[in-house]
């Protein structure tokens, strides 16, 4: 939205567009935390809401964590060129690394949600193992608390699925398990 109210907002959480999505999940979370007894609320940081703003979001809310723009063929931590979408109200936007870093400052209760392909160019190859591996340390070494991972399982024309998934289950398993 560029209403008046919603500009005003953007501005006041740094250019965020997520600042009018958490104002108003933590005006929700307050209503019903008696009534979540303990559970909590889920929103994405996703697209144009994956900057994060200067509200940080209530205690009772997490933060699952999209870079469904981050380029496949790098990890998250690379700061790629080509790593993004739109994210800032201005028409900019941040790296990966810099936004979960942004989140991670503000609460820790993160949940990666993780792309292991490439949706540009679905069907092609995307070797991305040693991303896969990066890509999880990053998060370990940022305390995330938790990993969702979308492979493709719906078509043959993907690039060692089966592979990926497995590796995907022994890094969640051991932690410390190297790349070799």
């Amino acid at each position: 939205c560029k209403c008046d109210e919603c500009m005003k907002i953007y501005a006041e959480e740094g250019g965020a567009i997520s600042g009018t999505l958490i104002r108003a999940l933590n005006k929700i979370s307050e209503g019903v935390k008696e009534e979540l007894n303990g559970r909590y609320l889920m929103t994405y940081a996703y697209r144009f809401t994956r900057s994060a703003p200067v509200t940080a979001p209530a205690d009772n809310i997490i933060i699952q964590f999209a870079p469904i723009d981050a380029c496949a063929a790098h990890p998250l931590n690379s700061n790629c060129p080509i790593d993004g979408d739109i994210t800032m109200i201005d028409g900019t936007f941040n790296s990966v690394s810099k936004d979960v870093n942004d989140w991670l400052s503000l609460t820790n209760k993160i949940m990666a949600y993780g792309y292991n392909m490439n949706w540009d160019h679905y069907h092609s190859l995307v070797a991305d193992f040693d991303v896969i591996y990066e890509d999880f340390k990053f998060y370990m070494e940022h305390n995330i608390c938790g990993y969702f991972y979308q492979g493709v399982s719906h078509s043959s024309a993907s690039t060692f699925t089966e592979l990926k998934s497995y590796l995907m289950t022994k890094l969640m398993w051991d932690t410390d398990m190297t790349k070799d």
